[in-house]
């Protein structure tokens, strides 16, 4: 008589999962610590693991774990966004892979420089209508080119911008690499290695980003001093800024 195991195959046809509380507890707070080093919250794991919050914490501090603040958590999670964003992620892929809010994910690779973020896009379009507009190009070939809809759209741009444009246009008539420039600026060059690079005096660079609000006003008048023989402490005293800021400024 051959024994009969469908009471056992039924029960693997259901699937029942196993409840956590006939995990062993050193089982259990060995995948507490795991999940946690892999860099799930307390939080999270308690929901994962449907465990008490308080329980989780406790069995970290049992086992010596430091826990992480929220600062050290949010740390953690941008390292992960960098990575995955390194890896070819899109923004709304890693905000459904890391349980976070696209916001977030958008704000966190802005901040650290992999995605500019909406000023600054503003910013460079304005730089492009202006060189644009200086070469001859109409309203309608440069909402085009700058992927707007339509003038409309670039009127919008143009008068919600903090950017004076017609100042910018008569001080840039004969400047052939402008977005280049505020490109350059935005990225952190120097105003020295702006001159440099484009063959242009410095204190026409300074006219030109100030306009845009990449540098202060004071910092022509760092130079105007420089010219004209002032030591880097008297500029200091005189603007009321730091020795090291006039000497960075100057070099």
């Amino acid at each position: 008589m051959e024994p009969n195991n469908q009471g056992d195959e039924a029960l693997l046809e259901e699937n029942i999962p196993v409840m956590l509380e006939n995990v062993p507890l050193n089982e259990r707070d060995a995948l507490i610590v795991e999940m946690y080093e892999d860099g799930l919250s307390t939080y999270e794991i308690a929901i994962e693991l449907e465990l008490n919050r308080h329980t989780v914490s406790r069995v970290l501090k049992e086992n010596k774990i430091e826990t992480r603040t929220i600062a050290d958590y949010h740390k953690f999670k941008h390292e992960d966004i960098e990575d995955l964003f390194n890896r070819g992620k899109s923004k709304h892929e890693i905000a459904k892979e890391l349980g976070l809010t696209y916001y977030t994910v958008r704000k966190v690779l802005e901040d650290r420089g992999f995605i500019r973020n909406r000023k600054d896009k503003e910013t460079l379009r304005i730089a492009n209508y202006v060189q644009m507009k200086n070469r001859g190009y109409d309203n309608e070939a440069i909402s085009i080119y700058l992927g707007l809809n339509d003038v409309k759209q670039l009127n919008k741009l143009i008068r919600n911008s903090t950017v004076n444009v017609t100042a910018v246009r008569q001080k840039t008539k004969k400047i052939e690499s402008l977005p280049d420039i505020v490109r350059d600026r935005l990225e952190g060059k120097t105003i020295h290695d702006i001159s440099m690079k484009y063959n242009l005096y410095i204190l026409d660079v300074i006219d030109i980003l100030y306009e845009f609000g990449l540098t202060i006003a004071k910092y022509k008048e760092i130079y105007v001093y420089h010219k004209q023989g002032k030591t880097i402490e008297q500029i200091s005293e005189k603007l009321e800024l730091s020795v090291f800021t006039v000497r960075r400024v100057i070099n």
